[in-house]
């Protein structure tokens, strides 16, 4: 196996360079994921005003809703996370952020040996009225109509589970412009 590699264009690294002050392979790097030397410093420096707003993600709003009675009618709240940084990580917002609003959340992550991926049944059966599932493979969805809400990064593919709400940053119909 060989490796290739993308050649962004040598301009473009070069006014990177030049304008946003940084190291060529951090040029390369910026040009290759489209990022100019017009919006470089955005990128490289963050605010929350250039966040985008979460309820361009169809089907945000009926999360939020779905929650929202969740926590006013004192239901119980599963969160079913995944194991590695960015889904632990998650886990820990979301849990937080639930109990915040004056909700009480639980929380499942998979053993990576022992449960491997995907969404157990036993799990699902022991949970809560409502299940939060964090950044999970959505193409095993087939335990899904248990669900009341859902939330994945990732693509949605031709499958997108039964449900209160699904919420895919890439999904058809949401405009907030992330890819997986």
């Amino acid at each position: 196996m060989r490796w290739s590699f993308l050649n962004p264009d040598a301009g473009q690294v070069e006014a990177l360079c030049a304008e946003a002050k940084v190291s060529p392979i951090v040029a390369r790097v910026l040009a290759l994921r489209g990022i100019t030397p017009a919006n470089a410093a955005q990128f490289l420096s963050p605010s929350l005003e250039n966040l985008h707003s979460p309820y361009l993600m169809r089907g945000m709003a009926a999360a939020v809703e779905r929650l929202s009675a969740a926590i006013a009618n004192k239901e119980g709240i599963l969160i079913y996370g995944d194991y590695d940084v960015d889904g632990t990580t998650a886990v820990v917002i979301l849990k937080t952020a639930i109990e915040l609003c004056g909700g009480a959340a639980d929380f499942h992550v998979p053993h990576r040996i022992k449960e491997g991926y995907g969404i157990k049944d036993d799990v699902i059966e022991r949970a809560a009225q409502v299940v939060q599932q964090l950044r999970r493979e959505v193409r095993s969805t087939g335990r899904t109509r248990n669900f009341r809400t859902w939330r994945d990064a990732h693509e949605t593919g031709s499958r997108t589970p039964t449900s209160s709400a699904s919420i895919f940053a890439s999904r058809r119909g949401s405009s907030i412009g992330l890819v997986s």
